[in-house]
């Protein structure tokens, strides 16, 4: 897919190509969303020399050429979905452009886009981050894309910078700000070698609430031959974070693709197999009380008639503990958590303790939800640092590794306790979708905000 640049000018229908092209190609299983992402970064380059701000993913929009926008539910699909959807078949002749001007050779199949930024949203975080009324902002910018598939494999993680208002002065200059983090990792094609991987044999733990409540027990399944299942594993992570690890996984007579996560720092150096099975049996459990609270929540939206971002699930967790030769029982053997793999274009909706208002609907949903989780929990626990990805051609928000703080510090990784719980009641902002589930007020002019 190549990628032209192009400058509208407001009062001019004229194109002035003053960003440039950029453009390489795409393998056709990689996402929609990661071409965004790395087409943000080639835009950034540039938008850069003539501003202190950078753009990040709430204030850009991709759509076809010529302004044609997405159907309902299939902007987050694969290249090769979306090319074959829109580029042959009946939509064609409506979404398939001409060969760009100065484009001589069209042997491989073509996409062409536009990254259409949001001046309006971009103004407002400019001048809420430099605290001061900046009016001389005055571009509306249209980056068209057009991107050959191919074989290459890249992709990108963003975390969106926000700004959290605070609580007891919410003067404008009066922001903290949630940094943002590029993480770049390599995806191996479907045609690697497999010298990339290793064969892994292994059992299955089954996760299930006790008696109705959110109670999540955790059982292995016997170590014998009968429930020992085989896969591959890669040998090198497709991702890393500050923790984990990520490394793709394929079951064997199974079709879906999956990512295998385990510990590897926590702060304390490395970490064995015996804390990181305890740490991925607290995330799993996380994972299955935040779809319980969701599915609560959802119910209750609906009682009360409310229009919220509904297409929201809680990534669907297993864990797995490597087996041997023989299917020997051993207790420090390895022990994995595995996820359905997603994009790995990643929106984090809040930070561990940082809780930003949010003006879009599934931002608000989310935040909705987190008040909604410590009323039920009976103060007693915040949901946090979620971040959010799409799955498939479908536009659903998958939520995954789920922080979260409890009064007694007892959920894993990154719970602060009494601390964190009450940084959530301090920067939390109740709107409408609060008000509209009956939630109580956290700080006293909650209840009292004009916000419509």
């Amino acid at each position: 897919m190549h990628a032209p640049i192009w400058h509208r000018k407001p009062q001019s229908a004229s194109v002035d190509p003053t960003f440039g092209r950029s453009g390489r190609p795409w393998g056709k299983e990689e996402y929609l969303t990661e071409v965004v992402d790395d087409s943000l970064k080639t835009l950034n380059q540039i938008w850069e020399k003539d501003h202190p701000i950078s753009l990040i993913r709430d204030e850009i929009d991709l759509r076809f050429s010529g302004n044609k926008v997405f159907h309902h539910g299939t902007q987050h699909g694969t290249v090769g979905d979306t090319f074959d959807l829109y580029m042959t078949g009946d939509m064609a002749h409506l979404y398939k452009p001409g060969v760009p001007q100065g484009k001589t050779s069209a042997s491989l199949p073509q996409m062409h886009m536009e990254l259409v930024i949001n001046k309006v949203a971009f103004d407002k975080r400019a001048r809420a981050l430099q605290g001061t009324a900046d009016d001389e902002i005055e571009i509306t910018l249209t980056r068209k894309s057009t991107r050959k598939r191919g074989l290459s494999s890249s992709s990108q993680t963003q975390s969106i910078l926000q700004t959290v208002p605070s609580k007891k002065a919410r003067s404008r200059k009066d922001y903290s700000v949630l940094a943002s983090r590029f993480v770049r990792s390599t995806l191996p094609n479907r045609k690697s070698s497999q010298d990339d991987y290793r064969k892994l044999l292994f059992v299955r733990a089954d996760a299930g609430f006790i008696a109705d409540t959110s109670d999540v027990e955790i059982a292995w399944r016997p170590d014998e031959e009968s429930t020992t299942e085989s896969g591959l594993i890669s040998k090198s992570p497709m991702a890393k974070g500050a923790t984990k690890t990520a490394h793709k996984f394929m079951i064997n007579d199974e079709t879906e693709s999956f990512v295998a996560k385990r510990f590897f720092d926590v702060g304390s150096g490395s970490v064995d197999n015996a804390t990181n099975s305890h740490l991925l049996g607290q995330e799993l459990i996380q994972l299955k009380q935040g779809q319980w609270f969701l599915t609560l929540f959802l119910e209750s939206v609906d009682e009360k008639g409310l229009d919220v971002c509904k297409d929201i699930k809680f990534s669907e967790g297993f864990l797995i503990k490597e087996q041997f030769d023989g299917f020997e029982a051993r207790e420090d053997a390895p022990v994995w958590l595995v996820e359905l793999r997603r994009t790995t274009s990643v929106v984090k909706f809040s930070g561990t303790l940082v809780h930003p208002k949010r003006e879009d609907k599934a931002g608000k949903t989310i935040t909705a939800f987190a008040h909604f989780v410590y009323e039920v929990s009976q103060k007693t626990m915040v949901a946090t640092g979620s971040p959010m990805s799409a799955k498939g051609g479908r536009v659903i928000t998958v939520l995954f590794d789920l922080m979260t703080h409890t009064s007694d510090t007892s959920s894993g990784v990154g719970d602060h306790g009494e601390d964190g719980i009450a940084t959530f009641v301090e920067q939390h902002i109740c709107d409408f979708f609060c008000r509209s589930l009956d939630l109580a007020p956290l700080q006293p002019d909650d209840g009292d905000s004009s916000e419509t």
